[in-house]
Protein backbone atom coordinates (compact mmCIF):
# COMPACT_ATOMS: atom_id res chain seq x y z
CA UNK A 1 0.00 0.00 0.00
CA UNK A 2 1.21 3.46 -0.90
CA UNK A 3 1.64 5.87 1.96
CA UNK A 4 0.16 9.30 1.41
CA UNK A 5 2.46 12.00 2.80
CA UNK A 6 0.94 14.15 5.48
CA UNK A 7 0.80 17.70 4.23
CA UNK A 8 0.30 20.00 7.14
CA UNK A 9 0.94 23.69 7.35
CA UNK A 10 1.87 26.05 4.60
CA UNK A 11 4.67 28.43 5.48
CA UNK A 12 5.99 31.55 3.78
CA UNK A 13 9.76 31.66 4.13
CA UNK A 14 12.20 34.57 3.64
CA UNK A 15 15.72 35.53 4.61
CA UNK A 16 16.37 37.52 7.82
CA UNK A 17 13.15 39.45 8.53
CA UNK A 18 9.81 40.00 6.73
CA UNK A 19 10.74 43.45 5.47
CA UNK A 20 11.20 45.18 2.12
CA UNK A 21 13.52 48.19 1.86
CA UNK A 22 12.15 51.37 0.27
CA UNK A 23 14.33 51.84 -2.81
CA UNK A 24 16.00 48.45 -2.29
CA UNK A 25 16.16 45.36 -4.48
CA UNK A 26 13.75 42.46 -4.74
CA UNK A 27 12.99 40.50 -1.57
CA UNK A 28 12.09 36.85 -2.14
CA UNK A 29 9.26 35.09 -0.32
CA UNK A 30 8.63 31.39 -0.95
CA UNK A 31 5.66 29.24 -0.10
CA UNK A 32 6.68 25.93 1.47
CA UNK A 33 4.68 22.94 2.61
CA UNK A 34 5.54 20.89 5.64
CA UNK A 35 5.40 17.29 4.42
CA UNK A 36 6.16 14.55 6.94
CA UNK A 37 7.79 17.17 9.17
CA UNK A 38 10.09 18.53 6.43
CA UNK A 39 9.79 21.93 4.78
CA UNK A 40 9.64 21.52 0.99
CA UNK A 41 8.78 23.78 -1.94
CA UNK A 42 5.04 23.93 -2.43
CA UNK A 43 4.27 22.21 -5.73
CA UNK A 44 0.61 23.18 -5.87
CA UNK A 45 -0.54 26.07 -8.02
CA UNK A 46 -0.12 29.21 -5.91
CA UNK A 47 -2.16 32.38 -6.25
CA UNK A 48 -0.29 35.34 -4.74
CA UNK A 49 -2.00 38.54 -3.62
CA UNK A 50 -0.91 41.67 -1.78
CA UNK A 51 -3.04 43.93 0.37
CA UNK A 52 -1.50 47.34 1.14
CA UNK A 53 -4.20 49.37 2.97
CA UNK A 54 -1.74 52.03 4.24
CA UNK A 55 0.06 52.51 0.95
CA UNK A 56 -0.24 52.36 -2.79
CA UNK A 57 0.17 49.03 -4.61
CA UNK A 58 1.70 51.02 -7.48
CA UNK A 59 4.72 51.57 -5.20
CA UNK A 60 5.40 47.84 -5.13
CA UNK A 61 6.86 45.86 -7.99
CA UNK A 62 6.33 42.11 -7.94
CA UNK A 63 7.56 39.13 -9.87
CA UNK A 64 5.90 35.74 -9.40
CA UNK A 65 7.17 32.33 -10.37
CA UNK A 66 5.28 29.29 -9.05
CA UNK A 67 5.83 29.12 -5.27
CA UNK A 68 8.00 32.28 -5.18
CA UNK A 69 7.07 35.95 -5.17
CA UNK A 70 9.65 38.73 -5.26
CA UNK A 71 8.64 42.16 -4.02
CA UNK A 72 10.44 45.46 -4.45
CA UNK A 73 9.40 48.86 -3.07
CA UNK A 74 9.98 52.13 -4.91
CA UNK A 75 12.08 54.76 -3.09
CA UNK A 76 9.09 56.46 -1.48
CA UNK A 77 10.28 57.23 2.03
CA UNK A 78 6.74 58.03 3.21
CA UNK A 79 6.11 54.28 3.08
CA UNK A 80 8.78 53.47 5.70
CA UNK A 81 7.12 51.89 8.72
CA UNK A 82 4.00 50.91 6.79
CA UNK A 83 3.04 47.28 6.39
CA UNK A 84 1.40 45.19 3.69
CA UNK A 85 0.15 41.62 3.66
CA UNK A 86 1.26 38.96 1.20
CA UNK A 87 -1.14 36.03 0.88
CA UNK A 88 -0.45 32.76 -0.88
CA UNK A 89 -3.48 30.62 -1.69
CA UNK A 90 -3.48 27.00 -2.87
CA UNK A 91 -6.28 24.48 -3.22
CA UNK A 92 -5.40 23.26 0.29
CA UNK A 93 -5.55 26.59 2.08
CA UNK A 94 -3.83 29.92 2.37
CA UNK A 95 -1.08 31.55 4.38
CA UNK A 96 -0.44 35.26 4.95
CA UNK A 97 2.51 37.22 6.20
CA UNK A 98 2.79 40.86 7.24
CA UNK A 99 5.73 42.67 5.66
CA UNK A 100 7.13 46.02 6.79
CA UNK A 101 8.70 48.66 4.56
CA UNK A 102 12.04 49.71 6.05
CA UNK A 103 14.77 52.20 5.18
CA UNK A 104 17.87 51.18 3.23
Amino acid sequence: TEEIPTVSDLEITYSSSPAVKAGGGFKKFALKSRVDGKLVDCTEEVNWSIDFPDGDLEQLETSENANIIKVKCKPDYLLIGKTFTITATTKYGSKSIIVEVTSL
